[in-house]
């Protein structure tokens, strides 16, 4: 499995898949291009636009939006004939460094996850991406496992992108949505991290946020003594999920399962 590995590497591919897919005809019929590009027109219309699929059985890229950021200034002609190797044009040799060490880290990971908790994880990372016009643009993505095969393979991931707020790639970390447990990437490989999980107050105030309130409004229904310390609060909160907004708070609380 090891010189599998090495050889994946050395070819910059950046699946990592030691066991075989098995794929009934039938799901693959049902689970065609046209479906998933219908997800994606939900899922788009709703987030932002910036939603995509990887196939690792076809090693296609499947996005329904031309001005999808992953695209990154290419055609979606020019990615769906590419594939994969779409990625060998938007990353330098020192992010692909970067990613395969990455990568191999994160399907041990999965791999090392019993079947049944697989879609369970969610994969975020930084990424530092070459346009078409040779401008760099950071993507904070988060990979989620879609469609697995029969024997646990991994066959289809929903990836969302969008423009990150850092300056560089980094901050690779999974995360069990069912459980809100994080791993962090330390030593080229996954560790558990010591980040408490969310307190009930703090679901609280997560769940006034779904209803776009203000402050002053969330601070009244929670009945904490003065808007400062709510305001405090939410800054903790925001530090917890290592998020800015709350619309980032919101999604990525939607992500672990916890409203």
């Amino acid at each position: 499995m090891e010189k599998r590995l090495e050889t994946e590497q050395q070819q910059r591919v950046t699946i990592i898949t030691p066991q075989t897919w098995k794929i009934s005809a039938w799901s693959l019929r049902h689970y065609n291009e046209t479906e998933l590009n219908n997800t994606l027109k939900a899922v788009n219309s709703a987030g932002g636009g910036n939603f995509y699929f990887l196939d690792y059985y076809r090693k296609k890229i499947i996005v329904e939006s031309p001005s999808s950021l992953i695209l990154c200034g290419y055609s979606k002609a020019e990615v769906d004939k590419m594939g994969f190797d779409f990625f060998q044009c938007i990353l330098t040799d020192e992010e692909w460094s970067w990613l395969d060490r990455v990568n191999l880290a994160c399907y041990k990971f999965f791999f090392n996850y019993s079947k049944e908790r697989r879609q369970d994880i969610m994969f975020s990372y930084d990424l530092t991406a070459r346009t078409a016009k040779g401008k760099d643009l950071v993507l904070r993505h988060n990979v989620v496992p879609y469609k697995l095969c029969k024997n646990g393979n991994l066959w289809l991931s929903l990836c969302h992108a969008w423009a990150s707020p850092k300056n560089r790639s980094g901050e690779p970390y999974i995360l069990d949505r069912k459980t809100g447990e994080r791993y962090d990437f330390i030593d080229d490989t996954f560790v558990k991290s010591q980040t408490l999980l969310l307190t009930q107050d703090e679901i609280a105030i997560l769940s006034l946020m779904v209803q776009e309130l203000s402050d002053e409004k969330m601070c009244e229904l929670l009945e904490i003594s003065s808007v400062a310390n709510f305001k405090y609060k939410k800054r903790m909160l925001f530090q917890k999920l290592d998020v800015s907004t709350s619309v980032g708070a919101v999604h990525k609380a939607h992500l672990m399962g916890v409203i």
